[in-house]
């Protein structure tokens, strides 16, 4: 008999693979993947999803090292979040009626944990470590909110945010919804060159609220 057993993070196909024969002519064949990526973040509610093949009913999913692995209500997926207290969790299927132990080497996958990765303002279409920026370019753009230099593959959202817009010493402060870099008569005549704007927004990433560091740009 084959026994099967996937697992994978949702937020990124890190994909894994741990095939190795048992002495039971059983075989646990993963999927093909850099080894170096997997991994789960501390900070966010991590997706893994686990299917067997060939397991007793008994068979539970479980974690050495995790803060919380619980099921959801979607078959084989689970919802995972780490600290960063421990370099390194271990995720694996016990089942007792067929391994006869706690954890086969066939049932466990070895994640690292790191930091998630900071969201970073910009402008969409543009670099997001740009500091300089036309009038015309702040005025006619949208705000974007991105991991730089992430493989991260996560859907992002700006809902809205305020613009500091410094010049000659004043600071004036302007409200706005949506993505749309606020355009007014009154933030034309503000932004002249060598005015500063410090960018605060509000953004859902993946679906769950952040609030990222404010970026500081300089009008040129």
């Amino acid at each position: 008999m084959i026994r099967v057993i996937l697992i994978f993070l949702l937020v990124f196909p890190v994909l894994s693979t741990n095939a190795q024969k048992r002495k039971s002519r059983s075989q646990i064949s993963g999927m093909s993947g850099n080894t170096e990526l997997r991994v789960l973040y501390v900070g966010y509610t991590n997706k893994i999803s686990v299917f067997t093949s060939g397991l007793s009913d008994s068979a539970e999913v479980k974690c050495d090292g995790c803060n919380n692995l619980n099921k959801t209500e979607d078959e084989g997926v689970y919802v995972v979040t780490v600290s960063d207290e421990m370099p390194t969790v271990r995720i694996y299927v016990e089942d007792k009626e067929i391994t006869k132990q706690k954890a086969s080497e066939d049932f466990s996958w070895t994640y690292r944990v790191i930091s998630f990765p900071k969201p970073r303002i910009g402008l969409v279409g543009l670099d997001p470590m740009k500091q300089f920026y036309k009038k015309e370019e702040l005025l006619n753009g949208y705000l974007s909110c991105l991991f730089v230099g992430s493989p991260l593959s996560i859907s992002s959202s700006v809902t809205g945010g305020t613009i500091t817009i410094k010049q000659n010493g004043i600071n004036s402060h302007f409200d706005f919804n949506g993505n749309k870099f606020p355009n007014t008569i009154e933030i034309q005549e503000l932004m002249t060159s060598g005015a500063t704007i410090m960018i605060e927004i509000r953004a859902l990433l993946g679906g769950q609220p952040v609030i990222p560091a404010p970026v500081l740009w300089m009008i040129n």
